[in-house]
């Protein structure tokens, strides 16, 4: 459908008509009919009034085509649309008393068929929104006049004038097309052809990567693809959507000083609004945009200045809205596409009032000459035309500045002279550097630009270095010997008497303290921690003195290493108290002091351990631990010059109480004597071989008979011992048992899904090798029937019936040397003669169990008609197949090789409630009185050729024993 709408204002006066042919294709909102007409209508009307004297009989007619909203498609559609009106009309169009003029609001494609149309027909062209470079070719598009704001050449100039004022000559050019707003895609994406042919011609090295903002926002694989190739980045895309390139860059470390980054942008439009660093995200993402727009720079047009042109938008808003019946959405009132086809057609009729009436039989190429080089002011703004009759505008390069936080004016770009002007030095600033990055780094992005070290520089590298590590190490080793030396003068190990308290008043009253209890040393309790401690006291020769130990390094040595001499199996060393308050050890008796715990740091190697242990070194805790105490005491008297020690009271315990603590091992060498005869049954027990000696329960009932004991603590010991040992006896017992039960339940289910064999390799861990069987028999059966189930049954009804068959072919299985292999969908599969090998028998196996599952399929109704019964489809070959586990998680034992295909080609072309069988099967059955075997013929198999196959069926005295 074509569409055609007159502007006439009649006017006796003028002898020559002047038409304004405006062409519009589709009605894309930026540009489209519904956006574009009215501005031409509002322009008509001023001209009329600006010029009476040329122009008072001026008329606009808008031809339009519906229906290819966007530039691409409308491309291929303009020619035929416009000469299909053109001459129809041509009579009218080309009368020796009519001025033709054509416009054009569109897009390149669009504009390119109407230049062609122009040069070929002598009219003039006016282009509004067009910018490609292809318009500016004086020589193939002579009448036409590209009014661009922002055009290609525009673009590329002051690009150009950019990287060659920083030395910029490597780029990663980042285009996306825009699928989801094609009308902005002809102002973005059109630039990005521009821009590769220039790298091109120029010699750049450059790297494209395209993403399309409709579908794909993981910006930072673009961003990571080209970081180490190019520092230096040229963006074309919407505002909102650099902003999340700039966060991404800053996410990535790119917003450092060390890259650039450079967005093209047309000037305003509807829709688009200005690039900004604010966004509906987190305030997180605020602070790295703001970050990361301190790299940035933005290449724009000039904006006009709205507010001295409200009336002349609200003029055109209101033409649109009564005369076309079309409301500009709120984003779209201040247009510049509108303002740039308002200034096109104002020029034209300035020029041509200028040269009127001259201009009547001025050639067409002539008067477009007319309109360049010179300047023009409308809608409140001034710019010029250049030698190609193009629209001259300043080009804007945008900073962000620091203080307002806004992306501001830092300089522009004379498109005529080719120079930048008007800059502001606040904005020209770079982070972390005092000039622009480079394009490359100093030694390349791979390190290889750079020449290595000189043998002399690298022979003072490593001798720095060397001398450097020494230093560190010496004085790591002299901090440490200091250390090392105030600690051994510290008086850490002794202890004040006054700081001690004796529990022996703390026992319990009546219970008469053992000689043994004075033999290992006396209980204390540390006041300031109540930490339980035990003293043990010794004789010595003579007094001792503080300096008898400050004296000796190699006892405040053994000292040291006793402190940090923890282990859970020792009793720790506290220190040594002096017999008065004074700190002189006046005193003939050395008391050492030791605790109960340890905290498991490992044994200091130059302390030694005792080598005879017996109860008089063993001590037991509270939770009735045995800790070994004294270690290392034997050092301590060695450097006293205490060659031999001993306790005090020591001569007063006798022969048999010192035989008691120890063990029945070291006693076996020497002579034992019973110290009492109620003892000898027990004693002689305890004594005798570790194989003989009495279990817990039994060692209770003889103290029981020699004693009678209510509240002793080794009564108590001992029951609870006793108690101890049935209960975990029983316990133990019990869980075994409940493990053995939960693994024979765990190796069931495995075996259902893996093979025995199998299961036991994956239990060990170890690999499962895979076999190659030499003849096995394999069956495939399926439902043919399942294709309509599927369809006119529910989904839970359709699991329903497929439990209910399966688990019928289950329970025929376990009479049949066979292996079930799957079921996928309606398909089941089974082998005979793996994972056991049997012979010649897996053929007869599968073939009884096929006309088994006959019969047994005729007990299972069909979901869909209750009155049919399920039947089944079989196939069945014998051959050669490869056997294996596939996976470690959820692992599947698979079946492998031809015959796989094969045996599934003999199911999948047999038929319902038959059996189906290759030759190889029907040569191992034929002489088997069990079975009837009819041939099929050749026939075509998928995958196989022409193969003969046969028909299997069970003789009427079939027995499946």
């Amino acid at each position: 459908m074509i569409l055609w709408f007159n502007c006439f204002f009649p006017n006796s006066d003028a002898s020559t008509n002047v038409m304004i042919l405006s062409v519009h294709v589709g009605a894309n909102p930026l540009y489209g009919y519904y956006a574009a007409a009215p501005v031409y209508r509002v322009a008509v009307r001023h001209i009329r009034q600006r010029w009476p004297t040329s122009l008072s009989n001026l008329t606009h007619t808008a031809i339009y085509m519906p229906g290819y909203d966007l530039c691409p498609d409308g491309g291929d559609h303009t020619a035929e649309f416009f000469a299909g009106y053109y001459y129809e009309h041509w009579r009218r169009l080309t009368a020796p008393e009519t001025y033709l003029v054509l416009a054009s609001p569109e897009c390149t494609n669009q504009a390119l068929v109407l230049a062609d149309f122009a040069r070929d027909l002598d009219l003039p062209l006016f282009i509004s929104v067009a910018g490609s470079t292809q318009l500016t070719n004086r020589k193939r598009y002579p009448t036409t006049s590209p009014q661009a704001a922002l055009s290609g050449n525009d673009v590329l100039q002051s690009l150009e004038a950019l990287l060659n004022r920083f030395s910029w000559r490597t780029l990663s050019l980042i285009c996306d097309p825009m699928t989801q707003a094609p009308g902005l895609a002809n102002f973005f994406y059109a630039r990005c052809g521009d821009l590769q042919k220039f790298f091109i011609k120029k010699g750049y090295t450059w790297y494209n990567k395209e993403f399309n903002s409709a579908t794909e926002r993981n910006f930072s694989d673009y961003l990571s693809a080209t970081k180490d190739r190019s520092r230096i980045y040229i963006l074309l895309t919407l505002p909102q959507f650099i902003r999340q390139l700039m966060i991404e860059a800053s996410k990535l470390d790119m917003s450092s000083g060390d890259f650039a980054f450079i967005a093209i942008q047309p000037t305003q439009r509807p829709g688009i609004g200005p690039v900004s660093w604010r966004g509906n995200g987190t305030h997180e993402d605020d602070k790295m945009a703001v970050d990361a727009f301190k790299s940035l720079l933005v290449i724009t047009g000039v904006v006009p200045v709205w507010s001295q042109i409200a009336s002349l938008t609200s003029e055109i808003s209101e033409t649109a809205r009564i005369e076309y019946n079309y409301t500009y959405p709120h984003d779209a009132q201040e247009s510049d596409v509108q303002i740039g086809i308002y200034e096109s057609t104002m020029m034209f009729a300035q020029v041509f009032d200028e040269n009127y009436p001259e201009v009547i039989n001025m050639t067409k190429k002539r008067f477009i000459e007319k309109c360049s080089n010179r300047s023009f002011s409308f809608a409140g703004r001034n710019y010029a035309s250049d030698a190609d009759g193009g629209k001259v505008l300043p080009v804007v390069v945008q900073r962000f500045n620091r203080r307002t936080e806004l992306m501001e004016t830092a300089m522009l770009f004379d498109t005529v002279r080719r120079k930048f002007y008007d800059e502001v030095p606040e904005l020209w600033y770079w982070v972390g550097r005092n000039s622009s990055p480079p394009d490359v780094p100093k030694c390349g992005f791979r390190n290889d630009h750079c020449d290595g070290p000189t043998g002399a520089g690298l022979l003072i590298g490593i001798l720095i270095t060397v001398f450097t590590v020494l230093l560190i190490v010496c004085g790591i080793a002299l901090h440490f010997v200091v250390e090392r030396r105030k600690e051994l003068r510290r008086l850490w190990w002794l202890v004040e008497r006054s700081t001690l308290q004796s529990t022996a008043d703390e026992r319990t009253a009546g219970i008469k303290v053992s000689v043994v209890y004075s033999m290992l040393g006396r209980k204390y309790r540390l006041l300031r921690t109540q930490q339980p401690l035990y003293m043990l006291t010794l004789e010595t020769p003579e007094p001792l003195t503080v300096s008898s130990f400050h004296n000796n390094k190699k006892l405040l040595h053994v000292l040291l290493n006793l402190r940090y001499l923890n282990h859970p199996c020792l009793a720790t060393f506290k220190g040594i108290s002096p017999g008065h308050r004074d700190i002189a050890l006046e005193s003939a008796i050395l008391h050492v002091l030791g605790s109960f715990g340890g905290d498991g740091v490992p044994t200091p190697q130059s302390v030694e351990m005792p080598r005879n242990l017996s109860s008089l070194v063993c001590i037991i805790d509270a939770r009735f631990t045995a800790k070994i105490a004294e270690s290392g005491y034997a050092r301590i008297f060695e450097y006293l010059n205490l060659s031999k020690f001993k306790r005090c009271n020591e001569e007063d315990q006798s022969e048999m109480v010192e035989m008691i603590w120890k063990p029945p091992e070291v006693l076996a060498a020497g002579t034992r004597k019973a110290p009492r005869p109620q003892h000898d049954d027990l004693l002689g027990s305890c004594f005798g071989p570790a194989e003989f000696r009495p279990t817990a329960r039994r060692l209770r009932s003889l103290l029981q008979r020699v004693k009678k004991r209510s509240n002793d603590v080794i009564g108590h010991i001992l029951m609870r011992i006793e108690r101890h040992a049935t209960d975990l006896e029983f316990v133990v017992a019990e869980r075994t048992q409940a493990l053995s039960v939960e693994m024979a339940k765990a190796d069931s289910l495995l075996q259902e899904m893996l093979p025995r064999e199998i299961v036991l390799l994956l239990r060990n861990r170890q690999p499962v090798p895979s076999e190659q069987f030499e003849s096995v028999t394999i069956m495939f059966s399926d439902l043919p029937v399942f294709a309509n189930i599927a369809n006119m049954c529910e989904p839970l009804a359709i699991i329903e019936f497929l439990n209910e068959t399966y688990s019928l072919i289950d329970e025929v299985l376990p009479e049949f040397d066979v292996y079930k292999v799957e079921t996928i969908n309606d398909s089941y599969v089974v082998v005979s003669g793996l994972p056991h090998s049997n012979g010649a028998q897996h053929v007869f196996e599968i073939c009884r169990l096929a006309v088994t599952l006959l019969k047994t399929a005729k007990r299972i109704e069909d979901p869909t008609d209750s009155n049919r019964k399920v039947l089944l489809r079989i196939g069945i070959h014998t051959g050669t197949c490869v056997a294996g586990v596939i996976g470690r998680r959820m692992p599947r034992y698979c079946l492998f090789g031809d015959s796989m295909n094969t045996a599934s080609r003999m199911e999948s072309h047999g038929e319902a409630g038959r059996i189906h069988i290759s030759v190889a099967t029907k040569e191992r059955v034929v002489k088997s009185p069990n079975f009837v075997i009819e041939s099929r013929g050749f026939r075509e198999i998928k995958g196989k050729g022409q193969m003969e196959t046969f028909w299997m069926s069970e003789a009427r005295h079939f027995s499946t024993s």
